[in-house]
């Protein structure tokens, strides 16, 4: 797919995007980059202003999806020194509410991210600053998530994994899971 590029206001040709096409906006003094899509970006800054939108209802039904479960492990396993952090995925608002800040950001990011995939339909779109809010390991961890997000045949195959929740990322744990299995 082609988008329409503007530097500095002034029209600067197509770019081809593949299924992950990452570009730096030029936001630390350099020339600003303007990007014509068609939905608008999710602008990670604002996550944090979200966290008291999210519900006991709407945490039970995304714990309750495999995508977001395996998401949720991409996140937290890798290079975590402590893996049982992933296993604080918050079931409940309550939980939620008394997580720490940086399991608070990664659920709620995840939330946002896998929701505009949906609402995205295949058509490319812009995530602008996932890393705000996040340790650098699992920063690094993001490489994972937009790579295996960006292969729909790997989330089908996820989505028809057994389980959901705790119980799931106990299993994905124990056998080890990684895009790799895919």
């Amino acid at each position: 797919m082609k988008l329409k590029l503007k530097v500095d206001g002034e029209d600067a040709g197509d770019i081809k995007c593949k299924p992950i096409t990452l570009l730096y906006d030029g936001s630390y003094g350099t020339q600003k980059i303007e990007i014509e899509d068609e939905f608008p970006p999710l602008n990670c800054r604002e996550l944090v202003a979200s966290y008291d939108q999210i519900s006991d209802e709407l945490i039970k039904s995304w714990v309750k999806q495999p995508i977001f479960v395996y998401c949720w492990y991409l996140m937290w396993g890798g290079n975590i020194a402590d893996r049982k952090l992933a296993l604080r995925l918050p079931e409940s608002h309550e939980e939620f509410v008394n997580a720490a800040d940086n399991l608070k950001y990664v659920f709620t990011f995840l939330s946002a991210f896998l929701y505009r995939i949906i609402q995205a339909k295949g058509k490319p779109f812009r995530v602008q600053y996932p890393e705000i809010g996040l340790h650098p390991a699992i920063q690094a961890n993001l490489g994972d998530l937009f790579i295996f997000c960006s292969t729909q045949a790997s989330m089908m195959k996820v989505a028809k994994l057994g389980g959901e929740g705790k119980k799931l990322l106990e299993t994905l744990f124990a056998e080890q899971w990684c895009n790799d299995n895919l």
